[in-house]
């Protein structure tokens, strides 16, 4: 009787936190709204600062410290990844004792698994080779720039095309960095349950939104600005492009997860990855061709040449025929090779355009 109290406790207390979770991220939505029209952002409250200065790097201090903290599943993804690797190196010390010694033409697998490994209770049909999530390190590189171009006092004076284009996507910015320590939270053994699960792809999308508009402001200010320098262009463009590209791909990545541990059928699986590659093509060349700007194209393509090279295999790869497998994963080779001309038509665009 008393565990099966503790169970419901337990339950009630993982839906309370659901519950705190989402209403936080609303909460967020709400205040960065209410700020932006006080006034506080254009401000200066302390250290020589500008409220949206202050905003800036204390959100993206807050994203820092929240990705440092262990324990998630990406973590225990990575423990399941190096048992595999060690296993497989150990089964293949064996095979090399036993086979013969004149067959020179057997291989054997001894890379260890990167990514989401096969065997991860929370692998989708949509999940990109492990090399993909390299990504994340000029992000954060052009990210920890962006934040501490943001930090300098008298950057309007230095820079004021770079100040323009901070101070503009500064809200969406820093709610896209407090949504993704919301989801560090979220992303943990206490929420893989199918009922909490969700709530992982919900927190992403959200942040997708968020760095849609910070993609969108720093468009319209340099619009309004001379030419951006490469120093402008690297510290403050490029790593908001690159950011909301993959977390649009990372959405859809959860979202295939949370499918795979609520166990639907294989076809609704099947149909949902294929849903997912054209919608994050659809998405990428949409953005691309109605701003000009190659990166999200670039890294969509990215993202979905991974998902192509992954395959879509799990250990309950037999609920999918082989045909199935080989059309998803033609499906994403196609998208990325698309949008990966795609990228380079805008780019040769944008330089006649500009030479002209």
């Amino acid at each position: 009787h008393v565990t099966s109290v503790a169970r419901r406790v337990m339950v009630d207390a993982r839906d309370a936190a659901v519950g705190a979770i989402v209403a936080a991220a609303g909460g967020l939505v709400v205040g960065f709204a209410k700020l932006t029209a006080s006034g506080w952002l254009v401000s200066i409250p302390a250290f020589g600062l500008r409220g949206w200065q202050i905003l800036t790097v204390g959100a993206f201090a807050v994203n820092v410290v929240s990705v440092s903290v262990p324990g998630r599943v990406d973590g225990e993804m990575a423990e399941t990844a190096k048992k595999a690797g060690m296993a497989a190196k150990r089964a293949a010390k064996m095979a090399k004792k036993q086979e013969n010694t004149t067959d020179t033409n057997t291989t054997h697998e001894t890379t260890p698994e990167a990514g989401i490994p096969r065997a991860h209770w929370s692998r989708g049909l949509f999940s990109p080779a492990g090399w993909a999530f390299a990504i994340w390190g000029p992000i954060f590189v052009g990210e920890s720039a962006f934040a501490s171009m943001a930090a300098v006092p008298g950057v309007a004076v230095s820079n004021p095309v770079a100040s323009a284009m901070l101070a503009h996507a500064a809200p969406w910015f820093a709610c896209a960095c407090l949504l993704q320590s919301l989801w560090c939270v979220s992303f943990r053994p206490w929420a893989k349950r199918p009922r909490h699960f969700w709530l992982p792809a919900f927190l992403l999308s959200a942040e997708a939104v968020a760095l849609r508009g910070a993609h969108n402001a720093l468009l319209f200010a340099a619009a309004s600005s001379p030419p951006l320098s490469i120093g402008t262009y690297l510290c403050c463009h490029l790593p908001v492009a690159m950011h909301f590209g993959w977390i649009t791909c990372a959405s859809l990545v959860s979202l295939n997860s949370w499918v795979a541990v609520a166990r639907w059928a294989p076809g609704a699986k099947l149909t949902l990855a294929f849903a997912s590659t054209l919608f994050a093509t659809t998405a990428a060349a949409f953005v691309s061709v109605t701003t000009g700007d190659p990166v999200v194209s670039f890294v969509v393509a990215w993202a979905l040449a991974a998902v192509a090279v992954d395959g879509g295999k799990n250990d309950k790869s037999e609920e999918f025929s082989v045909a199935s497998l080989t059309k998803l994963t033609n499906a994403a080779s196609i998208a990325a090779k698309a949008l990966t001309a795609l990228g380079g038509l805008l780019i040769a665009r944008n330089v006649f355009s500009s030479s002209a």
